[in-house]
């Protein structure tokens, strides 16, 4: 029982390091598309790295939500 909690507990870490690595593949991505938007449109570049952290945070509620609604939907 305890191998079986340390294996947990090491996939909860393993999972948690590898949303930090795709967090930060994600904003940088997001940040050289945006500055090229950015810069056609004729806005400040130094809005892209702001923009790119606040759609990680609507990435990441959308798949809170869509865990949320299939949890909700398996107990129906």
């Amino acid at each position: 029982m305890e191998d079986k909690n340390r294996d947990e507990s090491l996939g909860k870490a393993i999972v948690g390091v590898s949303w930090v690595f795709l967090a930060l593949k994600f904003i940088v991505i997001f940040t050289l598309i945006l500055i090229v938007i950015l810069h056609f449109i004729g806005a400040p570049l130094w809005l892209a790295p702001i923009i790119a952290v606040i759609l990680l945070g609507v990435y990441k509620l959308i798949l809170i939500l869509i865990g949320k609604f299939a949890e909700w939907s398996g107990k129906q």
